[in-house]
């Protein structure tokens, strides 16, 4: 939803300049809600990225999660300058059970660990948790995304949300034990 707001971390107050259509709808949805303040709590929550067990493998970290159950000689597809925010898909799913409690209305709310993580890291964390180490080059195809997406968790905390429990190492071994054979995440 924000696209290219030129400042890192991003609050919920920046311009919304989605760059494509996902984020267009997302922001549209936002615009339609407001009209509902009034009568209705509702709470817009901004999901930064997140992951956990069951996660399609056609994003980054279930296809890097993979490629280290399959022991695979290279992950070059990783962008070495892209970096994300990454939260467990538990803490976002209590985050939105903790808002929905609260009865909190007529406010958009990152939901975000404020944390910029270097996908290479992501490889570097796997690596030192599955003693394997696949080739690294540098990637041919570079992503046209975004290259830097942290989030202010700032308001989350003012509402009183705990910040995740799990570091992104824990989420990526918990993707990592649940093995191919109990994994979701095949289409």
């Amino acid at each position: 939803m924000y696209g290219e707001t030129g400042s890192q971390p991003v609050e919920e107050e920046a311009h919304l300049e989605p760059t494509g259509a996902y984020g267009r709808s997302k922001r549209d949805m936002e615009y339609a809600a407001r009209e509902w303040f009034d009568r209705l709590p509702i709470v817009m929550v901004r999901p930064f990225n997140y992951t956990g067990v069951g996660h399609k493998e056609r994003f980054l970290v279930p296809k890097l999660i993979r490629a280290f159950q399959e022991r695979a000689q290279d992950v070059s597809f990783v962008d070495p300058h892209v970096i994300r925010d990454y939260s467990d898909v538990r803490w976002v799913a209590h985050v939105y059970v903790d808002l929905l409690r609260r009865g909190e209305r007529g406010t958009a709310v990152n939901v975000c660990s404020g944390l910029g993580t270097p996908l290479p890291r992501i490889v570097t964390l796997l690596e030192r948790i599955s003693g394997h180490h696949p080739e690294k080059r540098a990637s041919e195809n570079p992503a046209t995304a975004k290259k830097v997406m942290v989030g202010n968790p700032g308001r989350l905390a003012k509402l009183g949300v705990e910040p995740s429990r799990y570091s992104l190492e824990q989420t990526l071994r918990w993707m990592l034990d649940s093995g191919p054979q109990n994994s979701l995440s095949k289409e």
